[in-house]
């Protein structure tokens, strides 16, 4: 249920993100500056991602779990994911 609304919060996000940065684009006149409004547009979608539902730090290499690195190995530590195995 809370991965829901987490997907949710992303998604409504995106959306404000987008509305804004359109009605910047239609104030410009200048095809420059609506690029440079584009480019960044492209990069906030970039970051949003980038980033853990529950903690907001970076997520590694973990695409699978959308955790960071702490939330991942905490919750290994808790005995929550079968099967995982650490090399030493």
């Amino acid at each position: 249920m809370s991965r829901k609304i987490l997907i949710k919060k992303i998604k409504l996000k995106k959306k404000y993100i987008n509305i804004f940065f359109k009605k910047e684009i239609n104030k410009l006149f200048l095809f420059n500056d609506k690029f440079k409004i584009k480019v960044k547009l492209q990069y906030i979608y970039i970051n949003i991602n980038k980033f853990c539902f529950y903690t907001g730090s970076l997520k590694i290499n973990y695409r699978n779990f959308y955790l960071s690195r702490q939330k991942f190995i905490k919750m290994f530590y808790e005995c929550l994911f079968s099967g995982i195995i650490i090399y030493k």
